[in-house]
């Protein structure tokens, strides 16, 4: 059984974990969890923040989110 994980999985663990908050059924997780997602800055995380912009019926606070988080991306982050 391995007792240390390298800091590149732990912070890959971390992003998944966002990622997945951002279905949680608690508007208030989606958020904090969008807004987290602006540390990492990790383009698997553009598709499901994409999808909450999308979403006509989620909540302003948590579009806001997706969108602050995104636009902190940047082009290079985000590909063609």
């Amino acid at each position: 059984m391995k007792l240390f994980m390298s800091p590149s999985k732990r912070k890959e663990q971390r992003i998944n974990q966002l990622i997945e908050k951002l279905r949680d059924a608690d508007p208030q997780e989606r958020c904090n969890a969008a807004y987290a997602l602006v540390r990492d800055k990790d383009p698997r995380a553009a598709e499901p923040l994409g999808r909450i912009l999308a979403n006509l019926n989620e909540k302003p606070f948590v579009k806001k989110a997706a969108a602050h988080s995104l636009a902190s991306f940047g082009k290079e982050a985000l590909g063609p």
